[in-house]
């Protein structure tokens, strides 16, 4: 386990937590789950998330939304596959659902190849999707996504009657562009910072 599965499974697991000292509250969390991660490990997932801040105040939740628009798209990645992997309830699959996994598809349309194969292996994750929303994700992304949703016998939610259904809540531009975020996927399996 890395700082980055810890913080996904805590983020996912660890409400009881959410006003302690983020250090200790890892801490406690990873004796509890009885998981096997260096203390130095412990440290850096709090120093990830302590540089995150709104006022005098940060939490893991502010974290999550920040790494999805500052982290590469394969990091966002991992998080959403431990955080689905952790996942003990409808509950927290919507969580997923509504939050990394819509604003990864949104952002970088591109993943839809990931969400789909990860969806043929896995059911659970697959039934996780049926809870994204569209947002800004662009066409073709969100047409294969739909297809996905729509092969779930017990969707999380209610699945829309045809894909085209919310086009008209997305612009153009983003409708018509995968990726939009601080990345591209260079075609050969890498994401590049766009210099701007």
């Amino acid at each position: 386990m890395d700082r980055l599965d810890l913080l996904a499974r805590f983020w996912v697991l660890g409400e009881d937590f959410s006003n302690a000292n983020l250090y200790e509250a890892l801490n406690t969390f990873v004796e509890q789950m009885n998981y096997q991660i260096s203390d130095l490990e412990i440290k850096h997932a709090a120093d990830l998330v302590s540089k995150v801040r709104l006022g005098d105040e940060f939490t893991i939740y502010q974290w999550v939304v920040f790494k999805d628009f500052i982290y590469p798209p394969r990091l966002n990645w991992n998080f959403l596959v431990e955080a689905v992997d952790a996942a003990e309830s409808d509950g927290q699959l919507l969580k997923i659902a509504i939050g990394p996994a819509t604003n990864l598809l949104a952002h970088y349309g591109s993943t839809i190849e990931y969400f789909e194969k990860w969806s043929a292996e896995n059911e659970k994750f697959k039934r996780m999707t049926t809870a994204m929303i569209r947002h800004r994700t662009c066409n073709d992304s969100w047409y294969r996504l739909w297809e996905l949703q729509s092969q779930v016998p017990d969707p999380l939610s209610k699945v829309d009657e045809r894909p085209t259904d919310r086009d008209h809540l997305v612009s153009l531009e983003d409708q018509e562009n995968a990726d939009k975020g601080r990345y591209r996927y260079d075609g050969s399996g890498n994401w590049v910072i766009i210099q701007r």
